[in-house]
């Protein structure tokens, strides 16, 4: 059986590729169509004969819940794992993506999209973009800044000459930390609140900060989450929520989460996101040479209870058409008791 039959016809379809993926694949004689529909056929060849029609109907139904689910499955097919589609969770009554083993060890995976993760508007985008521009413009000798927040609310910005100002001026001020203090994570906060732009900003000591011959530096202005703020908090929530769904299996869990804006396909975001914020420490009249992070993260923050979830695997930018290309990552989470070595080589 296979999957997507090749079209009868050789009239170039005019589906758009980026709207409907699907379409564009079953009806295109382009070249990227025609690699999307071999590697799919290809994939779907490796599907237990019991699971292609099911498989199939889905296709038509979900394209990109079916295809994330397709591609984990050859993922792992390709490292040797047995692979059981659909298992019965005992005493949960719920049916997670796939039941893996390899090697004595066992775990399910269940994959995960979220398709609120969206570019945002390009006009506020670019408002973002501007203030970015100007505070990258900013110097100082001690510092470097982190944007905690970058929110927009409207098309127009307001004028910020006047705060920029102000914060050139407490660049300029060299920061004291207290002798008696054994360290301090050096994190100090500088606001500004509009009703239609809310920027709060990290200011951080550098490393180089005590050296008399240090030079005055751009402060090299990083956004620290350039996720939205929505999706942070729907992207966290919608995890947690799938999660603690099968947080008392018999087994160990694994989410597979696809990632597919290249606008947000970066490590250290996730890092972040899954083990908490980076802060770096500052040591009473020393450099500081090391960094801490917060109790915020996913798997870090008390209260989430995940510690039967042994980790998520990240895809940066899977799709049919660079199923050749894309990168993945296992993310472990530290609070699971146990060690699932087979997952080792996605780390």
């Amino acid at each position: 059986m296979l999957l997507i039959p090749n079209p009868t016809h050789h009239i170039e379809s005019k589906v758009d590729k980026a709207e409907k993926p699907y379409e564009f694949i079953k009806s295109s004689n382009a070249e990227e169509a025609s690699f999307a529909r071999d590697t799919l056929n290809a994939f779907f060849k490796n599907i237990a004969s019991s699971e292609q029609q099911s498989l199939k109907t889905r296709m038509n139904n979900d394209f990109d819940a079916a295809y994330f689910e397709l591609l984990n499955h050859q993922l792992f097919y390709q490292n040797n794992f047995e692979i059981i589609a659909h298992p019965s969770l005992p005493n949960v009554g719920k049916q997670p993506d796939f039941l893996l083993k390899k090697n004595e060890e066992s775990f399910y995976l269940e994959c995960k999209l979220f398709s609120n993760l969206k570019d945002e508007e390009p006009v506020r985008q670019q408002l973002k973009n501007d203030v970015i521009d100007q505070l990258n413009q900013l110097t100082s000798k001690y510092y470097c800044m982190v944007v905690r927040i970058l929110k927009i609310k409207g098309d127009v910005l307001p004028d910020l000459s006047g705060f920029y100002q102000n914060l050139q001026q407490k660049l300029n001020v060299k920061p004291i930390i207290t002798e008696n203090a054994s360290f301090t994570s050096y994190y100090e906060n500088y606001e500004y609140n509009l009703y239609n732009c809310d920027l709060k900003i990290a200011l951080l000591i550098r490393q180089d900060w005590q050296d008399e011959h240090t030079s005055t530096k751009l402060v090299a202005a990083h956004i620290n989450h350039p996720l939205p703020e929505v999706n942070i908090k729907s992207l966290k929530s919608g995890m947690i929520k799938k999660l603690v769904r099968y947080q008392l299996t018999d087994l160990p869990m694994v989410l597979a989460v696809n990632i597919a804006s290249p606008k947000y396909c970066k490590a250290s975001i996730f890092e972040t996101l899954f083990y908490g914020t980076l802060i770096p420490i500052a040591y009473s009249n020393k450099p500081f040479n090391k960094s801490q992070r917060i109790n915020d993260g996913l798997f870090t923050k008390s209260g989430n209870n995940l510690d039967l979830i042994a980790g998520i695997l990240l895809f940066f930018e899977a799709s049919p058409f660079n199923t050749d290309l894309f990168n993945c990552r296992y993310y472990k989470n530290p609070n699971f008791k146990g060690v699932l070595k087979s997952m080792e080589v996605f780390d």
